[in-house]
């Protein structure tokens, strides 16, 4: 999401998978990122996930075999700077 902030209960899920220098990335929820990530750390042979909600609140469902990643990250929403009060 170049350019774009995300929403506050969205992260994007990086699915570094094995022989590529570059993750693979979905913007998920929060909560969806934190289990797809302690499911990899824990061994689970399949990594289900939903994409966060677009516009008109669909979502697509994704399966992973784990062993096809080397690691799995996240990036979280965090506060950003929208403005500048001059000073005096």
């Amino acid at each position: 999401m170049a350019g774009a902030s995300l929403p506050a209960d969205a992260a994007q899920l990086c699915l570094w998978r094995t022989g590529l220098s570059a993750p693979t990335v979905f913007v998920v929820e929060t909560k969806e990122a934190n289990k797809v990530q302690q499911d990899f750390a824990d061994g689970v042979e399949l990594l289900e996930f939903q994409s966060y909600p677009d516009g008109s609140g669909r979502r697509s469902r994704s399966v992973v075999k784990t062993e096809a990643l080397d690691a799995v990250t996240s990036e979280y929403a965090t506060i950003r700077l929208t403005g500048v009060m001059p000073n005096g």
